[in-house]
């Protein structure tokens, strides 16, 4: 019993200097055997807890180092409100569509209409004019609402605008519930109609009388095997 108690004293001994050196120094590894030995002789967990505490620190700096980069790429990168703009050039020039214009009579009647029926959103309009207000089309492309003299205007079905929906039943219901008339390339009144291609399709004039087309082109390019 004497050496055993011996042995455990000095067992004890080295845990709390070791314990009382890592405090001191700010470094170095207790021997997990010296912390075994304090706990088995004595029963007191202080100087585990003392280790476990020291070691929170340096987990939480490890971690912080990890964290901090991958924010900084989701802000960049991920997070970004940014979309790539104007969709894929293409040709000698690199060209790409940027936007489509349309004179009105009232501009703030024209885009609260659009915003109605497509619920597009509005973005800065580039030009700072009281007349001019910009919808977006998506991806850098939009739609410029001007109000200005329509008197030499011509509208025909041919001459449209066209938008593509991924929802276009829920669409096409949309425009049952609001009550706005629309047709089939036909002409077939509250009908819809599919392209050869498999697109389909409906048409309907806004309040200045221009014709707007809206299908499924962009949900079916995106279920197509060879897109």
């Amino acid at each position: 019993m004497l050496g055993y108690n011996l042995a455990c004293s000095g067992k004890v001994r080295l845990a709390r200097a070791a314990c009382r050196q890592r405090k001191y120094s700010g470094g170095g590894i207790i021997p997990p055997t010296l912390l075994h030995s304090h706990l088995h002789c004595t029963g007191d967990r202080a100087p585990i807890l003392a280790v476990a505490r020291s070691r929170v620190p340096s987990i939480f700096n490890r971690m912080h180092r990890l964290i901090l980069p991958l924010l900084i790429l989701c802000i960049l990168f991920g997070c970004s409100p940014k979309p790539a703009a104007f969709g894929a050039a293409n040709g000698r020039y690199l060209a790409s569509f940027d936007h489509y214009a349309i004179n009105v009579d009232d501009v703030d009647e024209a885009v609260r209409f659009y915003q109605r029926v497509l619920d597009l959103e509005e973005i800065q309009d580039g030009t700072g004019k009281d007349n001019i207000r910009w919808l977006s089309l998506g991806n850098g492309m939009s739609l410029h609402v001007i109000e200005a003299d329509r008197s030499e205007v011509r509208t025909q079905k041919g001459v449209h605008l066209s938008v593509s929906v991924l929802e276009f039943t829920a669409f096409v219901q949309h425009l049952r519930d609001i009550n706005l008339q629309f047709y089939s390339w036909q002409g077939v009144p509250m009908e819809a109609n599919k392209r050869g291609d498999g697109v389909s399709q409906v048409y309907f004039k806004d309040l200045d009388g221009y014709w707007v087309e809206v299908n499924d082109g962009r949900a079916v390019w995106e279920q197509s095997p060879t897109r």
